[in-house]
């Protein structure tokens, strides 16, 4: 399956899928962060639109989506992913957003080690596809 038909069953599925209730008077701020191997920007764009779907659909406020469009898995020096990481220690920010855990890594070491970087800030990570039951990679 393509990456283009994952990305448009899961916002087939987050379409069908109820939203989040929020309790304070501002709606939560989320950043999202998308990688891709490739240099494809229409993914990067279609990840980021599919992010900012989420958002809405949870009624989050959406801060940015960092992107590191053409780094490989094993790279962890990432312009996006330390925007990302620096935007995650803001005090305000509570989610860090993915769309799956690929995005930050295809390799289980270093996605492994990105995801404890993340626990170390003031936000959760939230993974899309989790959210939806959807383990597929992208």
């Amino acid at each position: 399956m393509s990456d283009f038909a994952q990305l448009r069953a899961l916002t087939t599925k987050l379409e069908t899928a109820p939203g989040e209730a929020t309790v304070s008077e501002l709606p939560v701020l989320a950043y999202g962060y998308v990688r891709s191997d490739e240099r494809d920007i229409g993914y990067v764009t279609a990840c980021a639109d599919l992010l900012e779907a989420w958002c809405t659909a949870a009624g989050w406020r959406l801060g940015v989506v960092f992107r590191d469009n053409g780094y490989d898995s094993a790279s962890t020096t990432r312009p996006g992913l330390a925007g990302f990481l620096d935007a995650l220690r803001l005090p305000e920010t509570a989610y860090g957003l993915v769309i799956d855990h690929s995005h930050l890594s295809d390799l289980e070491d270093v996605a492994g080690q990105l995801v404890a970087e993340v626990r170390r800030t003031s936000a959760v990570l939230r993974v899309l596809a989790d959210d939806l039951g959807s383990g597929t990679a992208l």
